[in-house]
């Protein structure tokens, strides 16, 4: 069947209860703030890692296992109190929420 592609995105929203979506290109985590739950133990991303530029609402919305597009991003450096944001990259990789939640197994 044909996929309709929806692009989520939401600049400087980066926070999300979901850690990571599964993508074309394997598992991404969303944002890079850190995510309870999540393997990297509640710590957040070093500067350059990359992630996916996608809004905690966005993600709600998401149907499990539907197909979307979502934005490529790469970390910035967390400069005083200024949190860590999901710098776009300018390119876009297939993502889907799956069944059951990685911060859940």
């Amino acid at each position: 069947h044909a996929h309709t592609a929806y692009y989520f995105s939401v600049f400087g929203q980066t926070s999300a209860t979901t850690c990571t979506l599964e993508t074309a290109a394997g598992q991404k985590k969303i944002g890079c703030k850190a995510c309870a739950g999540h393997r990297s133990h509640g710590t957040s991303s070093s500067a350059g890692t990359e992630c996916l530029n996608v809004g905690e609402e966005a993600v709600k919305k998401m149907s499990e296992n539907y197909h979307h597009f979502c934005l490529l991003g790469v970390c910035s450096e967390a400069k005083g109190d200024t949190e860590q944001q999901c710098l776009p990259s300018g390119l876009a990789v297939e993502c889907w929420k799956p069944k059951l939640s990685a911060c859940n197994s």
